[in-house]
């Protein structure tokens, strides 16, 4: 939706006084201060890579044609202090064949960032800014559009690959898959604060949102359907509370064959910064992130597994300066059993996922092989996790074998100084045979405390041996999600 649509909402008095921003000439204002000496190297702290090539040396040879993309928060305006706030900026990877192109000849990275044209990044002394934890700050006018959470990969009509940037607070955007440069969307405007995690199954798309007026109901759920310039939305159902609620940020719904489900969570208030925010029955947390989920063919019931969470503020400057708190933080990830029709149980029943994986040392941003989305035969997904209790952030990444039932660690990878971001899967092709489940490779931008520098590593998806790794020049921010484009898959996967 346009920033013009959001002028009634600011005159409603719902929001803050705005802040006063120091006088500037315009542009991009100078970073927040901090950097390694203060904050974790990565956090608020302005992305240094621009483009640059890189000579493989074990990567295996089938990557060639691979195209992997990472949205992250690039920029830092003077004044912001929340992580996920950072202005946004699209990378672009790609894997090209070197030399004869066989089995032995790794291919070579190719890298461009490319900041997101919005007038946020244009011109943000004279916004008027809202983020999750910046904001609204004093401006002429609106700059309420910095798609910064995740990548939505989409066919327009003419089968033509589209990438969309999505966020939960405001409005999303378009960019150029090729050059990674902002292209203007449309988006019905009343499709206003979507959640950014649709639910896709390579055919559709579902997302959740706030419902259209007139009509009951806090969250409306609609498909998908791009056009050759737009967004455009298909109802499809509406969910009604008992009463009134704030849908806030939830990683929903999921999708099976047969259903999409979603989590609805909702912002409540809280007496002191140590309770809960939300009520769910009797369990609170916030579903950080769903991943899996499938229908038991046993018991005709969904299953759904998630990471628990206590609130959302984590990323806010003074939390990032504190000595984490991993069980504070985080509960134990969750095994959900939602029935269906045919279910002889009746209610959603939640459990701890396993006994290997705990709020004390717990994980995050889960991932899996794209080919077995919604099977229930799926036996592995992977995550980030702190290698110990006072580990500063995530600095591990795990395979997690869930084949009995529950969930224990089966490889782990961790480098002292190192810290880790989503572990994306790029399958090899053909790999949907039970046995090769884990045929691949892992993707995750990593960031080295020691030399102050990032990198992009491959690690087999088998041993979570690093197989190779490629320096890129710069500084990446801490960032959330990154999407694969398998030369001879045709496109993109989604996330999850």
């Amino acid at each position: 939706m346009s920033d013009a649509a959001w002028e009634p909402l600011i005159r409603s008095g719902l929001f803050p006084p705005p802040e006063r921003l120091p006088p500037s000439q315009g542009g991009p204002l100078p970073p927040s201060q901090g950097g390694p000496s203060r904050l974790l190297g990565h956090m608020l702290r302005n992305s240094s890579i621009a483009s640059g090539t890189a000579v493989g040396k074990r990567a295996p040879a089938w990557m060639a044609g691979l195209v992997h993309y990472r949205l992250v928060p690039g920029s830092f305006p003077h004044g912001m202090r929340y992580h996920f706030d950072g202005l946004a900026e699209v990378i672009r990877f790609s894997f090209d064949a070197t030399g004869d192109g066989g089995p032995q000849s790794a291919p070579s990275l190719t890298w461009r960032s490319m900041p997101f044209e919005s007038d946020a990044f244009e011109r943000y002394q004279s916004c008027l800014f809202f983020g999750t934890g910046t904001g609204p700050t004093a401006g002429a006018h609106l700059c309420f559009t910095n798609p910064g959470v995740n990548l939505l990969p989409l066919r327009g009509p003419g089968a033509e690959q589209q990438l969309w940037l999505t966020i939960d607070t405001a409005s999303w955007g378009r960019v150029d898959p090729q050059a990674a440069l902002a292209l203007p969307p449309r988006c019905w405007p009343w499709l206003l604060s979507p959640i950014a995690h649709p639910a896709c199954d390579g055919s559709a798309c579902f997302v959740q949102h706030p419902c259209p007026k007139p009509g009951p109901g806090p969250a409306c759920f609609s498909l998908l359907r791009p056009t050759a310039g737009d967004l455009r939305t298909v109802l499809v159902s509406r969910a009604t509370l008992p009463r009134k609620k704030l849908i806030q940020h939830s990683h929903s719904p999921c999708v099976t064959p047969r259903f999409v489900l979603a989590k609805l969570d909702s912002f409540g208030a809280r007496t002191t910064n140590r309770s809960r925010v939300l009520s769910s029955g009797g369990a609170r947390f916030v579903n950080n992130h769903f991943w899996n989920c499938f229908e038991d063919p046993r018991t005709a019931e969904v299953v759904v597994e998630t990471v628990a969470t206590e609130y959302l503020d984590l990323y806010s400057e003074p939390n990032l300066r504190a000595p984490m708190e991993w069980s504070r933080r985080f509960q134990a990830p969750l095994r959900c059993r939602v029935p269906t029709e045919g279910s002889a149980k009746a209610g959603v029943r939640c459990a701890p996922l396993s006994a290997a994986v705990n709020a004390s040392l717990p994980f995050d941003y889960p991932t899996f092989n794209p080919l077995f989305k919604a099977r229930h035969d799926y036996r592995f997904f992977y995550a980030l996790a702190p290698s110990a209790a006072d580990s500063k952030w995530f600095d591990q990444i795990v395979k997690v074998d869930v084949s009995r039932g529950g969930g224990a660690v089966a490889a782990s990878w961790a480098r002292p100084g190192v810290y880790v971001t989503e572990a994306d899967f790029v399958p090899r092709r053909g790999s949907t045979a039970a046995a090769a489940e884990d045929d691949g490779v892992l993707l995750s931008v990593l960031y080295n405390s020691t030399t102050d520098s990032s990198s992009l590593g491959v690690f087999d998806a088998r041993s979570l041996a690093l197989v190779d790794q490629f320096g890129l020049g710069g500084v990446v921010p801490f960032h959330a999600h990154g999407i694969v484009c398998p030369a001879w898959h045709g496109g993109c996967f989604t996330n999850p």
